[in-house]
């Protein structure tokens, strides 16, 4: 798959890193998808000391005929999306969509989802209301009218049929209202914007990323995650830290799966990242092992 640069005209994005096939991380069970975006001064959760190309993700879930979407993508994606979620969900199944912000990196690609393959349910962990800032205020109604929006507070599971059920998370690191998620099935936690460190060097939907090819630093870790949390510059915060190895004692994991970034894949290379970030944390600016 190879993709065409993102370009520029007027301000605008006019074209994104395309991948014409979801990305298969457990088979038959976890999709990624989404595409890249180029790496520059228009994404604001980005450090400028950095460049390249970072895939936006989001992920579908498959239980039998069951289906949960967690995020939708942007809307630059758009087209991409619909492809690639034709291929995995079939005419009979109405997904459920989980959103891990109220922002449209996140929920971009909702209204359109629900016009082509239909919608059961939204669930919006922080934000009841997942529609503020669409401005097709006549479309959003008409199709909104078609689904169920509930909230979803941290504790609680969404069962997706089988006897699997998707715990949501409200982690300690956020900005904002932010729901992380986990699948027991899998061992994913998926993190929304947090764990958003990696990017890529071409212009590729290709995000997953291992040990084997990891060339992540810890400076690059701490560039992002305060550029991301911009109040890290400025504090340092180690019951923060100990909240979040309290997190990840709690499950068992071997993938994270961000909104913005690579997909993390392996219990070692997880491991890796979740010292780096509570490193970050811990206000450390070296070298971290």
């Amino acid at each position: 798959m190879t993709g065409a640069t993102g370009r520029r005209r007027g301000g605008r994005f006019t074209d994104a890193g395309r991948g014409s096939q979801p990305v298969e991380l457990v088979p038959g069970s976890l999709y990624a998808f989404g595409g890249t975006v180029t790496m520059d001064s228009r994404i604001s959760w980005i450090s400028p000391a950095d460049s390249g190309y970072q895939p936006l993700n989001g992920y579908l879930i498959k239980e039998g005929s069951n289906a949960l979407l967690i995020d939708t993508g942007v809307a630059l994606h758009r087209k991409d999306v619909l492809e690639q979620l034709s291929m995995l969900i079939d005419d009979q199944t109405k997904p459920r969509v989980l959103f891990t912000r109220a922002e449209l990196d996140a929920t971009g690609n909702l209204i359109a989802i629900a016009a082509r393959f239909g919608v059961e349910v939204v669930n919006a962990g922080g934000n009841v209301n997942p529609f503020d800032a669409f401005e097709e205020v006549g479309q959003v109604g008409r199709i909104a009218a078609s689904f169920r929006v509930e909230r979803v507070a941290s504790g609680e599971s969404l069962s997706i049929g089988d006897g699997r059920a998707i715990e949501v998370i409200r982690p300690p690191l956020r900005m904002l209202n932010t729901t992380w998620a986990y699948d027991p099935r899998t061992k994913t936690l998926f993190t929304s914007d947090s764990f958003g460190h990696t990017f890529l060097e071409q212009d590729r939907y290709a995000p997953v990323l291992t040990a084997e090819r990891d060339a992540t630093d810890y400076a690059q870790v701490r560039r992002h995650t305060c550029a991301r949390y911009w109040w890290l510059q400025h504090a340092v915060s180690p019951r923060l830290a100990t909240e979040m190895t309290k997190l990840y004692d709690r499950y068992d994991i071997e993938r994270i799966a961000p909104t913005h970034g690579c997909v993390l894949e392996g219990a070692e290379l997880v491991r890796k990242h979740q010292r780096w970030l509570n490193a970050v944390l811990h206000g450390e600016t070296g070298e971290s092992g």
